[in-house]
């Protein structure tokens, strides 16, 4: 696929609002920000006392917010994403903290090269995601923590059900797999897939898993950020896996 075929370009910050995503406009905006991030980044606090220093890649980075802060607390960032336009308007913002590349999975290194890897919001508009938690896994050390967060089911399955015009033409309203997300006037194929199903090729990764989360919308959230749809269940599954010690690069 090409930039102009890409169609996270049509979706990149442009102009001053490149420069202004650190206060959210919209619950869609803030979802990240306030309800995973902090769990990722308190399981990682858990995980690694000093982070000064300690190799991290972001895969899926978007507009870098989540890596510049992960630079904040002294990783050593690598910052990833597939537009061209969504990395220049990371680079405009953070590029003096975070190293930023254009790329998909094919541009990660195969080999064990970072202690942290995460991917938030990203695994769930790629098609066939077991080679890229394979590739993700191969450039984790040995030791190395992988964090995902990605759509949780249950969520995806009330808002098809609310007829919400967002989620469209998915193949099941109990347990949809695919279907297309509405950004706008950008149509995104989305995949839907069980921690059961990351856990299963974690484990042939060997990746243990190390937690399973579902923030929840808060009161606070909801008071500051009104949904326009159902908010019984999260909108995010987070997903943590730890890599083996003994396991030696694959090459």
């Amino acid at each position: 696929m090409t930039n102009a075929e890409n169609p996270w370009d049509t979706l990149a910050p442009q102009g001053e609002a490149a420069y202004q995503i650190s206060e959210p406009e919209a619950w869609y905006d803030a979802d990240n920000l306030l309800l995973a991030e902090p769990v990722i980044l308190e399981y990682l606090a858990s995980q690694i006392a000093d982070p000064s220093g300690v190799q991290a890649l972001d895969f899926g980075c978007g507009d870098g917010r989540f890596a510049a802060r992960l630079s904040k607390l002294g990783y050593t960032v690598q910052g990833v994403d597939s537009s061209s336009k969504i990395i220049a308007a990371a680079q405009a913002r953070y590029g003096t903290e975070v190293s930023f590349n254009v790329g998909g999975i094919e541009t990660i290194p195969d080999e064990p090269t970072y202690n942290v890897v995460t991917s938030l919001m990203t695994l769930q508009f790629i098609a066939d995601f077991e080679p890229a938690i394979r590739h993700l896994a191969a450039a984790l050390k040995p030791g190395g923590t992988l964090v995902l967060a990605v759509f949780n089911p249950e969520f995806i399955s009330d808002w098809i059900k609310a007829g919400d015009a967002d989620y469209v033409g998915f193949d099941s309203v109990d347990n949809p797999t695919k279907g297309t997300l509405q950004f706008g006037p950008v149509e995104i194929p989305t995949y839907i897939r069980t921690a059961a199903q990351y856990n299963k090729l974690a484990a042939s990764c060997e990746l243990a898993p190390a937690l399973e989360a579902y923030p929840p919308f808060t009161e606070e959230f909801l008071a500051k950020y009104p949904v326009n749809g159902p908010t019984v269940h999260p909108e995010h599954m987070i997903l943590a896996y730890q890599k083996s010690e003994a396991v030696s690069a694959k090459r």
